[in-house]
């Protein structure tokens, strides 16, 4: 039995993947065309009553009555060519040689990336002025079927094949991820779901806890101009370092806007709220490495980012 399947994490890198009757998966790197774009939306947490997907192949995992038109948009990514980065982001990370450009309202951050051997690496990004340096493993290609790779320190198993329902779409020759149990959350898992056709797709990330609330990212392609809701133009702010190790900065924050950060499981880890103050710097330096999100709440605007602490 042939199926194509694929991987990597956090971008777009295809990956074009064969499973014969043993389920031993044979991966090739295919990137994504100049031109290629998708929107990023977040859902932060709320209880669904989802079960967990099953691992194995040939699998319908069923999501069909997730309302995305509940999700607030939080940045639209394309694939850019070496031409439209800023010529001091190429001079900084030399080997890169794949990038993207996200747009959150008016802040523009490019990403770039490199391909050494079967390594796909994340290399730094650029937004205004700050550019970040951070040499990241962001997957390894020909991992076979069952395999791990690991990312930020926390590591994610290829485990499923099969079909995504997710809100009024479905998704063919999907692949997912199980993240590995953590000690500081060791019921906590994250489900991680890729498309290979017509190119490289990240999908779809969702989160349980052993009390059933859900945290869920997609990433669809197009702009998120049909069922999900922009991120209101009037709040922006800027976040760096990113990735990060011992803080981060907040800048260009509204006055009066109240912040609140949690970790992939959902769980609040940070909160305050400003008086007139426009920016602040928060120490991470008791964070464990992974992924959190940003929330930014003032008046009736809400706007998501995320960041990358890797120490």
């Amino acid at each position: 039995m042939k199926k194509n399947l694929l991987q990597s994490i956090l971008i777009t890198a295809c990956v074009a993947t064969t499973i014969n009757a043993n389920a031993q998966v044979a991966l090739t790197k295919t990137l994504p065309p100049v031109g290629t774009k998708y929107y990023h939306a977040l859902n932060m947490v709320s209880k669904l009553g989802y079960s967990q997907p099953d691992s194995g192949i040939g699998k319908t995992w069923d999501f069909s009555n997730m309302n995305l038109s509940a999700f607030i948009k939080v940045k639209d990514v394309e694939v850019i060519s070496a031409d439209s980065v800023p010529q001091d982001l190429k001079d900084s990370l030399p080997t890169a040689s794949f990038f993207t450009k996200e747009t959150a309202n008016s802040f523009v951050t490019y990403q770039c990336y490199s391909v050494s051997n079967d390594s796909f690496y994340y290399e730094g990004s650029k937004n205004n002025n700050n550019i970040g340096k951070m040499r990241l493993l962001d997957f390894i290609f020909n991992l076979p079927f069952g395999n791990t790779y690991t990312y930020v320190n926390l590591g994610y198993r290829y485990t499923g094949s099969g079909t995504l329902k997710l809100g009024t779409h479905t998704f063919n020759d999907v692949a997912m991820f199980k993240s590995l149990p953590r000690e500081s959350a060791p019921n906590t898992f994250t489900y991680i779901f890729y498309q290979i056709s017509p190119y490289y797709q990240r999908i779809a990330s969702i989160t349980f806890d052993e009390s059933g609330y859900l945290n869920t990212n997609v990433y669809l392609t197009g702009s998120g101009s049909t069922g999900i809701a922009d991120v209101n133009n009037e709040l922006s702010f800027d976040v760096y370092p990113n990735p990060a190790s011992n803080f981060i900065n907040l800048n260009n924050l509204p006055k009066s806007a109240s912040i609140t950060i949690t970790d992939i499981s959902g769980k609040s880890i940070y909160q305050t709220s400003l008086d007139n103050d426009k920016q602040t710097q928060i120490n991470t330096t008791e964070w464990k490495n992974g992924v959190y999100f940003i929330q930014v709440k003032h008046n009736n605007s809400v706007l998501n980012k995320k960041v990358v602490i890797a120490k």
